[in-house]
């Protein structure tokens, strides 16, 4: 399962490395975005995905059905982050495996200040503007995740607690 798979990365990817074996479900509520990895799901010949338009907060699937869930920087882009990881825990499988990326709040702040700065400088900020409406769909919230550190090159796994999800310790 790919939550807010967007245009199909990484679903597409790990739909071609597991092969027809394996069924890769796509979800994201963003239409335009479903049609284009549809478009790259039929250039590729991949008959092992589906793409369904859903809400990640009440996932359309059953108990206990998936073997791994997938997130790339879609976590801080969902109104209720924990209700995601909730329904997350209720479709895992028992041994299933989870893998996330998120972006931290504040990231690249630096090359916005520049950009900003560059914009108002060359009096263009309508070109500021038509990014920050880009963007806002992402809404920039905290995930309710925390970031241990690790000493060695592993990723740490993700705990889906009752309360509070975060981050294991290494």
């Amino acid at each position: 399962l790919d939550l807010a798979c967007g245009t199909g990365f990484p679903l597409l990817e790990l739909a071609q490395v597991h092969g027809a074996s394996c069924r890769c479900i796509g979800l994201d509520l963003w239409a335009a975005a479903l049609q284009h990895a549809k478009f790259k799901q039929a250039a590729r010949h991949l008959t092992n995905v589906a793409l369904v338009q859903a809400d990640a907060m009440a996932l359309p699937l059953a108990d206990h059905s998936c073997d791994l869930i997938v997130s790339n920087l879609g976590l801080n882009n969902f109104a209720d982050p924990g209700a995601v990881l909730r329904e997350c825990r209720r479709v895992a499988k028992p041994q299933a495996r989870l893998a996330f990326t998120s972006h931290l709040i504040g990231h690249m702040a630096e090359l916005y200040a520049v950009l900003r700065a560059l914009l108002a400088a060359r009096g263009r900020p309508r070109y500021l503007h038509r990014r920050e409406d880009k963007e806002a769909h992402r809404r920039s919230r905290h995930t309710g995740c925390a970031v241990p550190t690790c000493a060695g090159p592993r990723w740490t796994p993700l705990v889906l607690a009752e309360a509070q999800p975060q981050l294991a310790s290494c």
